[in-house]
């Protein structure tokens, strides 16, 4: 979408051009765009020509090969659909056959290509191209978004609100509010272009496998302040009727009754402007906050009703652990005001507050009076209130009799010991949500090879026996033993041995030759041999920033967290990077535990679960694995992943900067030692049972017996060790460990001394 420069010719505040080309229309169907009044072109300054409605371009036969219907709405249909060119799966929308003849529809239906093409914005899906076919079919192509609307996400949170805890409950509410502000965020630069939406509900946002998100069907939008967009548009005459709560209404009320705002609602077109977009969002955000409707389902009538006395229901928490914040109900409250001008002035405003609650600072909508924002000032400088408390306790000791000054003595030692509780307690959930963060990057990571892999081995995806993989010729593990590997093969520091990193090595299991299916799954696996080098490179905390020398000599000599990208398939086709020999004859990749957990732990297709550690075969020391199972049709076709070095995590990621701290530690969910690292620097891991190839893994023992009790509850804290010392313990919410930190509060007084 393109609005006139700023600071260069343009109409009136508000206007809105669309682009002057565009593919014709038949001519029974020919439709007229009007320009703006007083538009100019923005090259020349002359007024802008109005389109051609003659219909007289070339037509185009249809070239997308539909697979599936996704959805129907009262104007327009959405399938799955493949590209032939192109060779990838599109989402396609066209016009209903039976609106065709009719030349306000075509034109409103051409109108919401043009707009959401131009629209060019991260939360709003991006259009492809238009089509035009001979029997005058009128549709456009678009992203396929792989998830599902956000009515649908509300519906499954909803069901498993009951269940969640208090600070479960909270995490899943800000998870929310960040889709929410996506929304916002798009919604603020289409009112930027001058353009309402008109139509948002749950149902037109997509919410992708990723968490992207993307504010769909722009097909009755309209240009704010504009008095030539009318919205008039015909239909059979029982359509408006007919559309149900959740449908769109077309006719002198355009839009979804449960959603509208009272101004829309009530037939006010021309004044429309972004607050009427903002009050929709507002009953959108009531939804997400409470994952109850809005506006009870009904007759269309009593909908209709509801929304033009602007009708919004007291707000009740889904979850009986977690009230309502106060700041919540004020932002809900500020955007579906019935009066306009007392709403927030702009959706920008809105987001500002909803990231202002997220921020635990006051919102406008609620201004904190002096008692709650002496409570806010406090609980964001604990340690100043304590250290205040007790420099008042000092003071006031003085001037009292001995057993009161022996009392305040007894409180001062009792808030700084509380004092010490909460700095341990910081430094280490500082250091577990850091830990916590790298391996969700690295989960992400693993989750992207999976799906890259998955699409590779699906049995519908042909495969000439001769062809090559993509990086050239096919190399055994066998090659690089015989000294007869790629032409890049070199001597690794990492690795201390040859490696390549421009080729993937095949390895086959016990009893399996090269030919058959073996054969062709062994291309397809070799061919991953990029995606595998550039799935390294993401998991290093430089991955943006380096250059290709600098990425070669990343993953030769200095490392990335990860050490290899795998995949074997259930046929006993082994790939794995970067390209080694060493393979024992007996190797087989379907017994290994980053093979055998991944069948263990993946619940659903697609998914990635982390899983046993254990010893590398070649002397890198403790692997963790991340893995996904690769299915077809019902069927597991094999596992693909990534192994994660514990070795870099103790080396780059497990610090204790604080003094008295003795030890950092992390721990499996059986409270066993995976890494321990001193106070001196010196990393101690969990080590192989025994020689050879075995994987299994002997493990240390945590002795601090109260605290690694204290391991199996759900909740993070600090335990007081019968000897004084401190143990602060945060699981982490992305792999089954617990960060763990011993510090000595002796030595944590000295230095505060």
């Amino acid at each position: 979408m393109e609005s006139e420069p700023r600071d260069g010719p343009r109409g009136p505040r508000g206007t809105f051009v669309l682009e002057e080309a565009r593919p014709a229309v038949p001519n029974h169907a020919a439709v007229t765009l009007r320009a703006p009044t007083g538009s100019q072109d923005p090259r020349t300054g002359a007024p802008a020509p109005a389109p051609d409605p003659t219909g007289a371009a070339e037509r185009t036969s249809p070239r997308h090969q539909l697979v599936k219907l996704l959805g129907k709405g009262g104007m327009g249909e959405v399938h799955v659909a493949i590209d032939p060119v192109l060779r990838r799966r599109v989402a396609f929308k066209r016009l209903l056959p039976e609106h065709h003849q009719n030349p306000n529809l075509s034109a409103r239906f051409l109108t919401e290509v043009q707009v959401t093409a131009q629209l060019d914005h991260p939360n709003v899906v991006p259009v492809n191209g238009f089509e035009l076919a001979d029997d005058g079919t009128l549709g456009y192509s678009m992203k396929l978004v792989k998830g599902r609307d956000l009515a649908g996400h509300i519906e499954k949170w909803r069901a498993a609100a009951p269940s969640y805890g208090a600070a479960e409950a909270r995490r899943r509410l800000a998870s929310r509010l960040d889709i929410f502000l996506r929304i916002c965020e798009a919604m603020t630069f289409a009112h930027d272009k001058g353009v309402l939406h008109r139509d948002l509900k749950p149902e037109n946002v997509m919410v992708g496998l990723f968490n992207d998100v993307y504010v769909m069907d722009w097909g009755i939008f309209r240009v704010i302040g504009d008095p030539a967009a009318e919205d008039t548009v015909s239909m059979a005459p029982d359509a408006a009727a007919s559309a149900g709560h959740g449908k769109t209404l077309d006719g002198m009320v355009m839009g979804t009754p449960g959603y509208m705002s009272p101004e829309q609602a009530n037939g006010q077109v021309s004044s429309l402007d972004a607050r009427s977009d903002l009050f929709t969002l507002g009953i959108i955000l009531a939804e997400l906050i409470t994952l109850r409707s809005a506006r009870p389902a009904g007759t269309v009538e009593d909908a209709l009703t509801m929304a033009r006395a602007g009708y919004v229901p007291p707000l009740i928490s889904s979850s009986p652990r977690l009230p309502i914040a106060r700041e919540l109900r004020a932002i809900v409250a500020m955007a579906t005001r019935l009066d306009p001008r007392q709403r927030y002035t702009s959706v920008r405003e809105l987001s500002a507050d909803v990231r202002r609650y997220l921020r635990g600072e006051a919102v406008t909508a609620s201004p904190d009076n002096p008692v709650q924002r002496a409570a806010r000032w406090l609980g964001r400088h604990r340690m100043l209130a304590l250290v205040t408390i007790l420099a008042l306790i000092a003071a006031g000791a003085g001037a009292v009799a001995w057993q009161i000054r022996v009392r305040s003595e007894a409180q001062a030692g009792l808030m700084r010991r509380h004092a010490r509780h909460q700095a341990l307690a910081v430094v280490a959930a500082r250091h577990a949500d850091e830990i916590d963060g790298y391996f969700a990057r690295w989960q992400n990571a693993a989750a992207g090879l999976v799906g890259r892999a998955s699409e590779v081995m699906r049995s519908d995806v042909s495969t000439d026996p001769g062809d090559e993989p993509a990086g050239g010729k096919l190399y055994l593990a066998t090659a690089f033993d015989g000294g007869q590997g790629p032409h890049d093969l070199i001597q690794s520091r990492r690795y201390g041995r040859p490696v390549s990193i421009g080729e993937a090595v095949v390895h086959l299991a016990p009893g399996v030759t090269l030919d058959g299916e073996a054969a062709q799954v062994a291309r397809r696996g070799a061919s991953l041999g990029d995606a595998m080098r550039d799935t390294l490179l993401a998991t290093s905390p430089d991955a943006d920033r380096l250059s290709d020398d600098e990425a070669r000599a990343v993953l030769l000599d200095t490392g990335v967290p990860a050490v290899r990208a795998f995949m074997t398939s259930a046929s006993g086709v082994h790939i794995s990077f970067p390209g080694a020999g060493g393979f024992e004859p007996g190797y087989d990749g379907r017994a290994r535990k980053k093979y055998t957990s991944a069948l263990a732990g993946t619940v659903r297709a697609g998914s990635v679960t982390w899983g046993e550690l254990y010893a590398d075969r070649h002397g890198l020391g403790l692997i963790l694995p991340v893995s996904g199972v690769l299915r077809d049709r019902g069927q597991v076709r094999g596992v693909a992943g990534l192994e994660v070095s514990m070795v870099w995590v103790a080396e780059h990621l497990l610090t204790a900067e604080l003094a008295g701290a003795e030890e950092f530690l992390l721990l499996d969910a059986g409270g066993r030692v995976v890494v321990r690292l001193t106070s001196g620097g010196k990393a101690e891991y969990a080590v192989a049972e025994g020689p050879g190839e075995a994987e299994n893994v002997r493990f240390a023992v945590f002795t601090h017996e109260q605290a690694r009790q204290a391991v199996a509850g759900p909740e993070a804290g600090v335990v007081e060790l019968p000897d004084g010392r401190l143990v602060a313990l945060y699981p982490l919410s992305t792999v089954p460990y617990t960060v763990v930190m011993v510090a000595n509060p002796r030595h944590m007084a000295a230095e505060a001394r």
